[in-house]
């Protein structure tokens, strides 16, 4: 008699832990699905986010005296050069909005720098041109004196 309620016993109790198992996968994967998309929503629009940090991380100044001193050489380096994303706003990220991120981030760097490149290529010409106008100025005034 023990026997036999040791084993129904044990037959209940896989009954009842199948059950559960039955009747929790489906939460379970519904719950990784609600999880992911909270992920999404709370990681943002990554091309936001990606221009946002390239405005911050990319070295305008320096892109702009790089464009001053090398002129159109300066603004071909800038065309030429891809940033990268840091890597740290890319942790524990999904890889499709890595991909998006890094993708936006790269568009929106190459161009920032290329546009202060120009800038300086274009400050950098126009004072090029002044200071030999200049020279060529005190040139001739010195030249018509003799």
């Amino acid at each position: 008699m023990i026997g036999k309620m040791q084993n129904s016993f044990f037959s209940l109790f896989i009954s009842v832990c199948l059950s559960i198992l039955l009747f929790c996968t489906p939460l379970v994967a519904q719950a990784q699905e609600i999880f992911e998309e909270a992920k999404q929503v709370s990681e943002g629009d990554p091309c936001a986010t990606a221009y946002r940090d390239a405005e911050t991380n990319i070295n305008k100044t320096m892109w702009f005296v790089i464009g001053c001193l090398a002129g159109l050489v300066g603004w071909i380096i800038a065309y030429a050069i891809e940033p990268n994303p840091p890597a740290a706003s890319l942790v524990g990220k999904s890889p499709q909005y890595v991909a998006t991120y890094s993708d936006c981030y790269k568009r929106k760097g190459k161009s920032s720098q290329t546009n202060a490149a120009l800038v300086g290529c274009l400050i950098g010409t126009a004072a090029s041109v002044l200071l030999w106008v200049a020279v060529f100025a005190t040139a001739e005034e010195s030249n018509t004196g003799y």
